[in-house]
């Protein structure tokens, strides 16, 4: 996983989870898994809390959602509308913190 600067919080899903996510990807899929070998894995969903700088709502995004319009090497952090005030202020919360200091 590549080094940010700001945090991505993991989340271990729990055997039934992943034994959920393997039986619908093998449904949808044309290479089918070993779901019983898949169970056995450390698996983790990944999301970054935000918090606006403006108004201070708070929300969880997806991690891989969020990295994929994110450009490290032009940024140091994603930054979005908050749905809340409308305003480009939505950081992630470790960087809120930082920058309230």
């Amino acid at each position: 996983m590549a080094k940010y600067k700001f945090e991505i919080v993991r989340i271990p899903l729990t055997k039934k989870q992943k034994r959920e996510r393997a039986l619908l990807y093998n449904e949808v899929e044309f290479d089918e898994i070993d779901v019983d070998e898949f169970v056995k894995q450390d698996i983790y969903d990944e999301f970054i809390d935000f918090k606006c700088l403006n108004c201070g709502h708070e929300e969880r995004a997806e991690a891989d959602i969020v990295l994929e319009c994110f450009n490290p090497r032009e940024e140091d952090y994603p930054i979005s509308y908050c749905p809340k005030c409308d305003k480009p202020k939505m950081v992630p919360k470790d960087i809120y913190l930082q920058l309230k200091k």
